[in-house]
């Protein structure tokens, strides 16, 4: 990883905040299942996770605001997915060995 980069301290900032937004129980478990179910509809996002589509709906925008998911529309539908190479990094920050 780019030290220059991560210590600017805009884009430190961006990662933190993009960790805190990942690092809440219903957020992971979307996650999860948009990893392995990508260009998902939030109605079975939902069902699959067993939450509330309107609270799945709100967890989708909040992490799409920060470039954690993406959303694409096929028609009529909004399928979600996992924006793959963000999570890469905040898993790579993740597990800084920072002692």
């Amino acid at each position: 990883m780019n030290t220059k980069k991560l210590l600017n301290s805009q884009t430190f900032e961006r990662k933190v905040t993009q960790l805190k937004t990942v690092a809440h129980p219903a957020r992971l478990l979307i996650l999860w299942y948009l990893k392995n179910n990508p260009h998902t509809p939030v109605h079975k996002v939902a069902e699959a996770v067993g939450l509330p589509a309107g609270i799945v709906s709100i967890h989708l925008n909040n992490m799409r605001h920060k470039d954690i998911v993406q959303r694409k529309r096929k028609g009529k539908e909004v399928g979600y997915s996992v924006n793959e190479s963000v999570m890469k990094e905040l898993q790579r920050l993740s597990l800084l060995d920072l002692s």
